[in-house]
């Protein structure tokens, strides 16, 4: 019976790092988008404020002038 257990033991200790590596490798994907997605933010945000000073800090008014921007560029009246 014993002999029965060891075989299963090793078999889970040997499968272990393989699974840890990948749970390492999609929190680490995860994390890196998150923090790209924030610089975006941060520097969109910053980009907006410089065009129209520190008024337009409200995010309503940012947004409206991000679709204003967006709608000349596609060439929308």
């Amino acid at each position: 019976m014993i002999q029965d257990l060891v075989p299963a033991q090793f078999d889970r200790l040997d499968a272990s790092p393989k699974k840890t590596q990948h749970v390492g490798r999609v929190i680490f994907l995860l994390f890196r988008s998150f923090v790209l997605g924030l610089l975006g933010g941060i520097v969109g945000t910053h980009h907006f404020m410089h065009q129209g000073g520190f008024l337009s800090l409200p995010l309503y008014p940012t947004l409206m002038r991000a679709q204003f921007i967006c709608d000349g560029a596609r060439g929308s009246p």
